[in-house]
């Protein structure tokens, strides 16, 4: 049940079919979103504003394909800022922002990671071109310069989009 401005653990697992222990583990790991105490007091359920449950859902989803959770937790960190950057200081999409409420779009959003080693963001919504637009590869780990003329053997694609449809389930939120 989503409560307030907030929605519970058992409810987020449950929009995205996840096992209640399995994100139990990454929290407790400690990769929590920004503003989740990483050890609530007794008695204190875990609650997700949607911000928070949008990263968490990223880094799962990305466990599931996979990926190790330091790995996932820096891709998720990836999506939402370069996800703001496009829909926002871009003004590519500005109706679209997940983490702020905003589910609604017409245009797709993919994280891509190739070979583990290195980050994108594909989008349809770059003004004058049609088709999907691949922006720049960036490394996973140290600087987020562009890695020019970088062609992964392998590529895990995640959907944006969805887990934002999923989020937009939440009555709170919709």
């Amino acid at each position: 049940m989503a409560v307030g401005d907030t929605i519970q653990l058992r409810e987020f697992c449950r929009l995205f079919q996840f096992g209640d222990r399995e994100v139990r583990y990454v929290l407790e790991r400690g990769y929590v979103p920004d503003g989740v105490r990483r050890a609530p007091s007794t008695g204190h359920r875990r609650e997700f504003a949607p911000d928070q449950a949008y990263w968490l859902a990223i880094l799962v989803k990305l466990k599931h394909a996979g990926l190790r959770t330091p790995l996932a937790a820096r891709a998720a960190d990836y999506a939402t800022g370069g996800l703001r950057t496009i829909t926002q200081n871009l003004s590519w999409d500005f109706q679209f922002l997940p983490m702020n409420r905003q589910f609604d779009t017409e245009h797709q959003y993919f994280l891509d990671i190739g070979d583990r080693e290195c980050i994108r963001l594909v989008t349809d919504a770059c003004p004058g071109r049609s088709g999907l637009h691949a922006l720049d590869w960036h490394p996973v780990k140290g600087k987020r310069e562009a890695v020019p003329n970088f062609r992964p053997f392998v590529t895990i694609r995640l959907d944006l989009v969805r887990i934002a449809e999923a989020l937009k389930q939440v009555e709170a939120w919709s």
